[in-house]
């Protein structure tokens, strides 16, 4: 399950081995900490997500419902402030609007596009995929 909060993304699986725990993993140094202080981070530049840590499942499950509780944001894209963070953020937005209009079309007519308030370029100075302008029919 991927958990994308206003100050950390998590990734969180079952345990390899014992059923009690899950497999809280993140991209991102410091982002299980921000959700469970008391987790012990382990990191592995080899792995695809570089910090994991094993968490009881009950604390992830009460953890979790407890962030949700807290949602005082009608958007989560407009509630993070970290650029850092916002980027990829927007980044996820745009692949799984494409999807959904790929799916799906659109029912608005023109389709109003997400754009991002940063202007990103790849290392080619070419704007980056994720951002290119679509076209709208009107």
């Amino acid at each position: 399950m991927w958990i994308f909060m206003r100050d950390s993304f998590l990734s969180i699986v079952q345990h390899d081995d014992d059923g009690r725990f899950l497999q809280v993993r993140s991209r991102i140094r410091g982002d299980i900490e921000k959700t469970f202080p008391e987790a012990v981070v382990a990191e592995d530049d080899r792995s695809d997500y570089r910090f994991t840590a094993n968490v009881n499942r009950e604390r992830v499950a009460h953890t979790i419902a407890l962030r949700v509780q807290q949602i005082t944001y009608g958007s989560l894209n407009d509630a993070v402030t970290d650029t850092d963070r916002a980027i990829p953020y927007d980044r996820v937005y745009s692949a799984m609007l494409d999807e959904q209009v790929t799916r799906y079309g659109s029912e608005l007519d023109p389709l109003p596009l997400y754009v991002s308030t940063y202007e990103l370029e790849s290392d080619s100075g070419v704007p980056d995929a994720a951002f290119d302008t679509a076209e709208t029919v009107g």
